[in-house]
C-alpha cells in the first residue's frame, strides 16, 4: 500500500512539473522538500526525481545539509513491496 502511495506522489510530482501556474517556484520548492524526504526515507532515489525538479531537490538538500547523504548513496534500490515499510 505504501509503495502505491509513493508511486502516486511521484506521478503527482510529474503532473505539477508540467502544469503552468502562478507561484511555480514555490510549488517546486515544496515538492522538492517532499522528494528529499522520500529519498532520505529510501522510498525513491535521486534518479526518480523529474528532470525539472532535480535542481530544486539538490538546492533543498544542500540547504538542509543532506546532499552528501543523497549524492553518496550509490545504492539504487527503489522501494518495492518487499522493502517498503
Amino acid at each position: 500500500m505504501i509503495w502505491l502511495c509513493t508511486k502516486l506522489y511521484i506521478l503527482l510530482g510529474y503532473i505539477i512539473c508540467f502544469s503552468e501556474r502562478k507561484e511555480k517556484d514555490m510549488k517546486f520548492k515544496n515538492l522538492a522538500l517532499f522528494y528529499v524526504q522520500l529519498i532520505l526515507d529510501g522510498k525513491c532515489t535521486y534518479s526518480d526525481v523529474p528532470k525539472r525538479l532535480k535542481s530544486y531537490v539538490k538546492q533543498v538538500a544542500i540547504d538542509l545539509g543532506v546532499w552528501e547523504d543523497i549524492e553518496g548513496n550509490t545504492q539504487e534500490h527503489p522501494a518495492t513491496p518487499s522493502n517498503a515499510d
